[in-house]
């Protein structure tokens, strides 16, 4: 009797947005398992909801040219929710002020490197706020994957 083929097991640790996309483009070629220190999975993206309002307590959105998150809210069903900037004014606290920032620097405050053509252009996000993005993974991948919280490496 022949011996069967197993998928290789794979372990992605890390469970934000680079993690979940790692497993996501592993498909089904692999027996994987996605594990987090944390109680949630995101890492730097994190979004809550208030009431009416949508609160970014980490990346708030990507760069308006990427084509890859785009590329991936389509994979994942999202690409309909995807909004661009509308207000391209913005504000820098330095600790005791908060001024007008001329095109441009914001990034240089956030410490992005943006390329000169970009400036101004703003940034694109998800209408429900980037933790979309990270929960339509997470729901794509529990069908799938074994995704484990708490978990420590």
């Amino acid at each position: 009797m022949g011996q069967r083929s197993r998928r290789p097991r794979v372990v992605v640790v890390g469970g934000g947005l680079a993690g979940l996309t790692t497993a996501w483009r592993l498909g089904t070629r692999a027996e994987i398992t996605v594990i987090d220190a944390s109680s949630r999975f995101g890492g730097q993206i994190f979004t809550e909801h208030d009431g009416q309002f949508i609160v970014e307590r980490g990346a708030e959105g990507f760069v308006f040219r990427s084509e890859v998150l785009p590329r991936l809210a389509s994979e994942v069903d999202l690409h309909e929710e995807l909004i661009g900037q509308t207000v391209m004014q913005s504000y820098g606290f330095d600790g005791r002020r908060l001024s007008v920032l001329r095109p441009g620097e914001a990034a240089a405050f956030l410490g992005f490197q943006v390329p000169a053509t970009d400036l101004g252009k703003g940034i694109r996000t998800f209408r429900r706020g980037m933790g979309s993005l990270v929960q339509a993974l997470q729901t794509r991948l529990a069908e799938r994957v074994a995704l484990r919280l708490g978990q420590p490496v």
